[in-house]
């Protein structure tokens, strides 16, 4: 993994061929890794912060694109996680999600997703998550107008 990788956390078949349809259609030539499980995506980043308390480098993604739905740990479950893990703080986490409940979106957001954008994503929100994945890195971050629409809520307007 380098540092502008973008990691997909994605079960489904047909919204990865999607996702990486639209990545290409971004323009985005980021080197891209899959995981198709909520586990296999917490075991990955864990072994990133274990290299880092051993001396190396820690290396993240530019930014995480997590499904809700996938199995063994759902979306939930891995930004909690990623939000327990000492070093991954900053790390970018999008959601992605069939679901426009505000209860899910605001859950998201509690536990640290910078973004949550209903499914399906398009070209141009990739190339908006590319851009703005440094800024977003930052506490201070709030999500760009263009994709206010999108995910409907902010994280500043969170209870």
């Amino acid at each position: 993994m380098s540092p502008d990788t973008i990691l997909i956390i994605e079960d489904n078949i047909q919204d990865l061929a999607l996702l990486q349809r639209e990545i290409k259609e971004a323009g985005l030539k980021n080197p891209i890794q899959i995981v198709n499980d909520g586990d296999a995506a917490i075991t990955l980043l864990e072994e990133r912060v274990s290299v880092y308390h051993q001396g190396g480098p820690l290396v993240l993604p530019l930014f995480v694109l997590i499904d809700l739905n996938v199995p063994k740990a759902n979306g939930f479950e891995v930004l909690d996680r990623i939000k327990k893990l000492p070093g991954l703080s900053r790390l970018v986490t999008i959601i992605l999600s069939g679901s426009d409940m505000q209860d899910d979106l605001l859950l998201a957001l509690e536990l640290g997703a910078k973004a949550y954008i209903l499914k399906p994503v398009t070209a141009s929100d990739l190339k908006t998550l590319a851009i703005t994945a440094g800024e977003m890195a930052s506490s201070e971050w709030q999500l760009p107008a263009k994709l206010q629409k999108v995910a409907k809520i902010t994280p500043s307007e969170k209870r």
